[in-house]
Formats: C-alpha cells, structure tokens, sequence
C-alpha cells in the first residue's frame, strides 16, 4: 500500500500471539500491498521497531510477556513511535483510556473480518497522513485573514 502523496509503501506491525490471526491478518495485508512484519507480544514488538520503523501498529490487548496496553504506552512515551498511529484488536468490551494510550486511533473487536482490518488500516494511514500534512502547514500557508 502506497501514500497517496509518494510511492512508499507502507509498513504495518503486527502484535499478536495467536498465529491463526497474524497468518490471515498479514496474508490479507500484503496482498493488497502492504509490507508486514509480525511479532508474538509486545516486546517482540519493541525489538522490531528498534530495527525498522512501522508506519501502523495493528496490536492484540491480552498477549504474554508484553500485552498491548504496556506496548502501546511505551510507544507513545517515545518520542520515535509517538506517531505512529494504533488498531486496537480486542476481545473485550469497552475502549481504552486516551490519557494512556493518545496513538489508539481505532478499536475493533473480535472476532472481525480481515478485510475490515484492511479497510481501518488504509483508512487510519490517510488519516495521520492528513493530520501530520496539516501540522506542517506555517502561518504562511493559511493565507490572509
């Protein structure tokens, strides 16, 4: 999947530990063009965006050794990963707290369809694209008032 404003493509992270889910999620993703790299919990995660940068982060809640919430506050504490936007996969009911997770852009319950997973992820993509393009806007740039 490219950015409508380069040819990039864009990379996708995703967190799970239950491998039916990453198998279908990351076979779905890559063949509508996104490049997928996948990790068991969020630690494995960690490890992974310190060697290569992920433009969103598709993570489960309940994983071992590191679970979502943990992973998803340690990236927005870094000033590295504070951006790159979150969808949330959970099991549960409820939402999770935006104080302690501002990167959560989306929450989807399982169980879901693959293509919905797809549909959020180009949809988020353009969104934070859309939001950083306005960000570097410069007073200039908004013309006379």
């Amino acid at each position: 999947m490219t950015s409508p404003s380069d040819d990039r493509v864009r990379t996708v992270l995703l967190v799970d530990d239950e491998s039916l889910i990453t198998d279908i999620l990351s076979a779905r993703l890559r063949e509508v063009g996104f490049d997928v790299m996948v990790t068991g919990n969020g630690l494995e995660a960690l490890d992974a965006l310190a060697k290569r940068q992920a433009d969103l982060v598709i993570t489960d809640l309940r994983m071992p050794f590191m679970g979502g919430i943990e992973l998803i506050a340690t990236l927005a504490s870094d000033p590295r990963t504070s951006s790159i936007p979150v969808l949330l996969l959970t099991a549960g009911a409820g939402s999770v707290d935006a104080t302690i997770a501002p990167n959560v852009m989306a929450t989807v319950r399982k169980p879901f369809a693959a293509d919905e997973i797809v549909t959020r992820s180009i949809g988020l993509l353009r969104q934070n694209a859309e939001t950083s393009a306005a960000c570097d806007l410069r007073p200039a740039d908004l013309g006379d008032d």
